[in-house]
């Protein structure tokens, strides 16, 4: 997946936030 504009890398961020940790953890 890759994602492009301020809009995108806004929810890329908020995802790794939320269940970015809970996967990788």
């Amino acid at each position: 997946m890759k994602f492009r504009g301020s809009a995108s890398s806004s929810a890329w961020t908020v995802w790794v936030s939320t269940v970015g940790r809970q996967t990788f953890q």
